[in-house]
């Protein structure tokens, strides 16, 4: 087995108040260390989010997160973004796998916030895996749904509280294993940063796929560019 997918890996997830990463904001982060076994290590970082807006009725609908809560429970989101930069930066430094399900939205998310409170020359881009671009491309075949919870259950990975950040943030870190573990784990020459360095041309190739597939229906879909 190839050492570096048995070592640990971080993983980054939000919540948020939309689905639009370039105008939604942040109500609940995490960025979870997890071991060869799944299991939360110390240094796991967990918060929800004061962005001081107004949270939408059908975002608290999807993770049951409401003003009332981050206005009473939320770190404020200039010290949250100041705190991801540095554990991001840790991570390049210390060569460990970010785990983001569908990273062009998270990241988006991230990038946004950063620029908003001008962190973001302070940010290293550490080594991206995510279990979407893979599944898409490489199990293109596997029967069922896109969603995290989908594929993550085609891998024996339940998910009992979905839209939890954290929760979600740990599936999607247990889904890269299991992946890297099934379709490359005998390949001993495989680096992190060439699996990280594939997803780019992973992602452009399923958009490529995704685009012309709706034109061809007469609808135009608007897809975001791999961020890395």
């Amino acid at each position: 087995m190839v050492d570096w997918i048995e070592g640990p890996f971080a993983a980054l997830d939000f919540e948020t108040t939309g689905t639009n990463p370039l105008l939604a904001r942040p109500v609940e982060v995490a960025f979870a260390k997890v071991d060869a076994k799944g299991n939360i290590m110390r240094g796991t970082y967990h918060k929800l989010v004061n962005s001081y807006v107004e949270i939408p009725e059908d975002a608290t609908k999807i993770h049951g997160i409401t003003n009332a809560r981050v206005e009473k429970y939320g770190a404020p989101v200039d010290q949250v973004v100041w705190t991801l930069s540095n554990l991001m930066n840790e991570a390049k430094q210390e060569g460990t796998p970010v785990v983001i399900y569908n990273a062009p939205y998270d990241w988006t998310i991230l990038k946004e916030e950063l620029n908003r409170w001008y962190v973001v020359a302070s940010l290293s881009i550490p080594y991206v895996i995510d279990p979407l671009v893979m599944d898409r491309m490489i199990d293109k075949f596997r029967k069922g749904g896109h969603k995290l919870t989908n594929v993550a259950e085609s891998y024996g990975i339940t998910l009992t509280n979905a839209h939890s950040a954290l929760e979600d943030a740990v599936a999607a870190a247990k889904l890269a294993r299991a992946m890297l573990r099934k379709f490359w784990g005998d390949d001993k020459k495989l680096t992190l940063a060439d699996i990280s360095r594939q997803h780019k041309d992973w992602h452009n190739a399923w958009k490529t796929n995704y685009v012309d597939y709706w034109k061809k229906k007469g609808a135009e879909r608007s897809v975001l560019e791999w961020p890395f």
